[in-house]
């Protein structure tokens, strides 16, 4: 079966308002920027995609829906996501492992069951600590986001050296809890 032939175009805000959905979702490129696309579904969506290849395949970057991302500020940031393309990231990628990196509370359940019971006699008195201290303060944050300025926050609250020590050291040789 033979490719069918791009489907593109130098956008502008009057054709975009001028594509209509079809049967099948359909793609159409802009002739300005290279790797932008505008995505148009059976529904009426629309969306902005930026299409690069790394390691010699196609990768499928989701700028933002055209409702709320316009054509200018959607080939602004295609341009600086091509920038970091040339020069070695991968966004795609690096998106989809965010997504994947979970919440502090995630990653303390998972360190407790995974580590802390197989591998430390007094896992429940660290899971204790973590509970009663990290939880509240960090329990929906990104792990990645915690820095050492969060750590400093939550220890100086701890009116004791000796609890805020064991806090600080609670989930042992792991360096998620110890921040940047």
């Amino acid at each position: 079966m033979p490719r069918a032939a791009p489907n593109k175009r130098k956008l502008t805000t009057l054709l975009l308002q001028r594509l209509r959905p079809q049967a099948r979702a359909f793609m159409v490129w802009d002739a300005q920027q290279h790797g932008l696309a505008l995505r148009v579904w059976p529904s009426g969506r629309r969306s902005w995609y930026l299409v690069y290849r790394r390691h010699g395949r196609p990768r499928r970057y989701h700028i933002g829906a055209a409702d709320a991302v316009g054509l200018a500020d959607a080939r602004k940031l295609a341009a600086e996501t091509m920038l970091d393309v040339i020069r070695g990231r991968d966004p795609a990628a690096e998106k989809r492992a965010a997504r994947g990196a979970g919440t502090f509370a995630e990653l303390a359940e998972r360190y407790r069951e995974e580590y802390a019971r197989k591998k430390n006699k007094s896992w429940q008195q660290a899971d204790y600590l973590v509970r009663r201290y990290l939880l509240p303060a960090w329990g929906k944050l990104s792990a990645e986001s915690i820095t050492r300025g969060n750590v400093r926050a939550v220890i100086g609250k701890i009116a004791g050296r000796i609890l805020a020590n064991r806090i600080r050291c609670a989930p042992q040789r792991r360096p998620f809890f110890r921040g940047r």
